[in-house]
């Protein structure tokens, strides 16, 4: 074999090796991006389980001022301004509630963001560090 021919073949041999290097460090942030999309799923749901127990709760509270609102027209309250005070107060306690669950709401959707963000960033990082090498 030529001097010429095993320096080639040395070349493409390291050529290979970088190659396969660099395949690695690739299949390794497929990897993590695969787990990060599995925590992220994850997250979601829990998120939209908590969105759904919220607007069961606001289902609750819709269902106990139309009773309360049915026991005002049946004239069962002592008193007509006892009552309008009573569904003022629930009609209160209500929007503050809901309000809370929105406040809730997009502070979980602001974290699930960064996470999202952090993550990708990461992976971005990753991807940049095993194409260089």
């Amino acid at each position: 074999m030529t001097t010429t021919r095993r320096h080639s073949l040395n070349t493409v041999r390291g050529d290979v090796a970088s190659l396969q290097s660099r395949l690695s460090a690739v299949e390794s942030s497929i990897i993590k991006m695969a787990d990060a999309v599995t925590d992220l799923t994850r997250e979601l749901k829990r998120t939209n389980d908590e969105i759904r127990l919220m607007r069961m709760e606001i289902s609750l509270m819709r269902m106990e001022l139309r009773r309360m609102n049915d026991d005002m027209s049946s004239g069962r309250r002592h008193s007509y301004q006892q009552s309008l005070g009573e569904h003022a107060a629930t009609q209160r306690l209500i929007r503050e509630m809901a309000n809370e669950m929105i406040e809730r709401n997009e502070q979980n959707r602001r974290e699930e963001n960064k996470k999202i963000l952090d993550a990708l960033t990461s992976l971005n990082k990753t991807v940049e560090q095993s194409v260089r090498i």
